[in-house]
């Protein structure tokens, strides 16, 4: 005679979780706060990590399923500091959670959905120095531009002053402020500058 095995869910006790030894009373408060948005301000050292990580094991010990359960930090440091421990205290695989910086935990969400959004599921994002490193290259192969002394001339024959190697330039003194520069293209502007079409033998520049 064949036995039937039938696999049911351990009813669950009362609280077994031992943490008021380990938190003050603030902290346990947070642990303890009923289902809904809450928020603690809490600084630098008072144990916010150790805090958020009874809260997921309190709530994965009354029954909520571990991929309901989303973490963001902001750092990576932080990030794995925070899984570790949740994985340590409430006995769970951080893997069936989601948990991150927030900026990875956008970028799961980004490749998952960015079809919606118009773009191939294997887009590259470009970090800051990459961005950098691309737009240098852009502009070395852009066009030169025509050099200043091309286009205009001093009266007295003397070019056009050199430019500044950097900018922002500090402010000039009024006298030479009122001398300003013309625009390169159209009609000079105020100053001792007159526009000409081209260069000729003999120019400074």
């Amino acid at each position: 005679m064949s036995r039937i095995y039938r696999l049911t869910t351990a009813p669950r006790g009362g609280p077994t979780l031992d943490y008021h030894g380990l938190l003050n009373d603030q902290q346990i408060a947070v642990v303890e706060a009923p289902p809904g948005p809450i928020l603690v301000v809490a600084g630098a050292g008072s144990g916010k990590t150790r805090t958020l990580t009874w809260r997921v094991a309190r709530l994965v010990h009354e029954g909520a399923s571990p991929e309901s359960i989303l973490l963001l930090t902001f750092t990576n440091k932080a990030a794995r500091e925070m899984l570790s421990r949740v994985e340590e205290v409430a006995r769970i695989e951080t893997r069936r959670l989601t948990g991150g910086t927030f900026h990875h935990v956008a970028h799961l969400v980004l490749r998952e959905h960015a079809a919606a959004l118009g773009y191939a599921r294997g887009y590259s994002i470009l970090d800051r120095e990459r961005v950098v490193m691309k737009a240098s290259r852009f502009l070395e192969e852009l066009p030169a531009e025509p050099a200043l002394c091309d286009r205009w001339q001093l009266d007295d024959g003397a070019g056009p002053p050199p430019l500044p190697e950097a900018l922002p330039t500090p402010p000039l003194p009024a006298a030479t402020a009122a001398r300003s520069l013309p625009p390169l293209f159209g009609k000079p502007g105020p100053g001792p500058w007159r526009g000409r079409e081209g260069g000729r033998a003999g120019d400074p520049c």
